[in-house]
């Protein structure tokens, strides 16, 4: 099955989907959806094993909250476009024209529950920007559908779970924008910040319709409700991906979210998700390293998710590779791709291999690199890896940067040649060479940049913490 989803492009205020107070009965936060959570053991309920997810808890996120302070400074008439996806209450409500701190506690509840079981596909579809339709009535729908159980009329409905639902809100594009390429040109009517639904579309997974719960939300045996009946299939509500940052920083900031029980086994999914991620292979390596002589090393890292990896917010986000060399009673030696604790930046080696997108500003005649997410128009170069199939149906999807092929399909690995100098040791010894790739969700850069253009705000606060 291919897809062909189009989003309608249209300016800020006109925008698809459901629109502010046009609903009788708007979505209800998810404390209203009780009897979905903690009555096992193991935290596969649906509502248990949701409510510690960056998804229930996008509205808290520090970084967020900073980012949209500065995202208000730019354009405070674009603002409502990070309110429509991080607290879709608010919008659906009406309260999406001020600031973070004017919303209600309702609005807390981020991407509740009733959001995504009250979600009907448009006609035609729309994907992108939090372009959400909810539907008048408050049944809830899901693809088992069941009879009425105690509190609430549930419907059958094949569009949960699909691609087309977690696209209305994983595709974020500025739709006063035009994207320009290096050259200044225009390659797409509105700028893309990030595209993880196009990203899926255009590769294999896309094309088989592997969808996103098939990675990010567990199969297991157990109950959707208390004393409902017991399933062999049940999917556990862990949407995660690879953030662990901004959860714990969550749960800091807000100890009576009461969360922290649930961060073992968050932590626990998020590990297994990044493990799932990529195969990373030594191709070539040598059996004997000489004092003061060079050596080479070949490696290959291949992208395993459905979309590029990674995926979704640019600023700070990438992967790269970490090489050690690690001889018993000698201190561990980083030889590419070292990671500066105090700074919380990697530090910019000749050989450091990073897989990351930077984006910023084409106007008059120039370009320049900048993290106002608003002011953005162009992506500087983009080396994360592509997905498996990927055949790119815009300019700005293109990889830049490092050659993944020729296209139109590009290639999801990238193998990658290093040399190193052995380093003096007093006699033969023994030694393991470890590559790894690791996961960076944020970094120092980011950090400071929010902190210097908030500076006295109460998000800067919180972040400064």
């Amino acid at each position: 099955m291919g897809w062909a989803v189009t989003a309608l492009l249209l300016a800020a205020g006109q925008l698809g989907g459901t629109q502010p107070n046009e609903l009788l009965l708007p979505p209800e936060p998810s404390s209203t959806c009780g009897c979905h959570e903690s009555f096992t053991a193991e935290q596969t309920e649906p509502g248990q094993s949701y409510r510690a997810t960056l998804m229930a808890l996008s509205n808290y996120d520090p970084l967020y909250r900073t980012a949209f302070e500065v995202a208000r400074q730019d354009r405070p008439d674009l603002t409502e476009l990070c309110i429509r996806c991080h607290s879709p209450i608010a919008w659906l409500s009406g309260r999406s024209g001020g600031t973070l701190d004017e919303l209600l506690p309702e609005d807390d509840s981020s991407v509740s529950c009733d959001i995504c079981h009250r979600m009907v596909p448009a006609d035609p579809p729309l994907i992108g920007d939090g372009q959400i339709t909810i539907d008048v009535r408050t049944t809830k729908r899901s693809q088992r559908g069941a009879a009425p159980f105690g509190g609430h009329q549930v419907a059958r409905s094949e569009y949960q779970g699909s691609a087309a639902m977690c696209g209305t809100c994983h595709s974020l594009f500025n739709p006063e924008e035009p994207a320009y390429d290096g050259e200044g040109n225009i390659v797409h009517e509105a700028y893309y910040e990030q595209r993880t639904f196009e990203e899926w579309r255009d590769s294999k997974f896309g094309e088989d319709n592997t969808t996103c719960v098939s990675c990010h939300m567990d199969i297991v045996t157990g109950a959707a409700v208390r004393g409902g009946e017991v399933y062999d299939d049940l999917r556990v509500h862990n949407i995660v991906g690879g953030n662990l940052f901004a959860i714990q920083a969550i749960e800091m900031l807000n100890p009576l979210l009461g969360i922290r029980g649930d961060l073992p086994v968050v932590e626990q999914w998020i590990d297994a998700s990044l493990a799932a991620a990529a195969d990373l292979e030594v191709t070539t390596a040598p059996t004997e390293i000489t004092g003061g002589q060079p050596f080479d090393l070949q490696v290959r890292l291949t992208n395993n998710t459905g979309h590029k990896l990674p995926s979704g917010y640019p600023e700070g986000r990438r992967v790269y590779l970490e090489v050690s060399l690690q001889i018993p009673g000698m201190e561990s030696q980083i030889l590419s791709g070292a990671w500066d604790q105090m700074t919380g930046n990697i530090v910019r080696d000749p050989q450091i291999r990073t897989y990351e997108t930077e984006h910023g500003r084409y106007e008059n005649g120039t370009s320049e690199r900048t993290r106002r997410l608003l002011l953005m128009n162009q992506i500087i170069y983009d080396t994360r890896l592509p997905p498996e199939g990927f055949r790119p149906s815009a300019g700005d999807m293109i990889p830049t940067g490092r050659d993944y092929g020729d296209g139109p399909v590009y290639n999801h690995w990238d193998d990658v040649s290093y040399q190193f100098e052995g380093p003096d040791v007093p006699a033969t010894m023994q030694g393991t060479l470890q590559v790894r790739a690791l996961y960076q969700a944020t970094d120092g850069e980011v950090v400071n940049f929010l902190l210097d253009a908030t500076q006295g705000s109460p998000e800067a606060e919180d972040l400064a913490m």
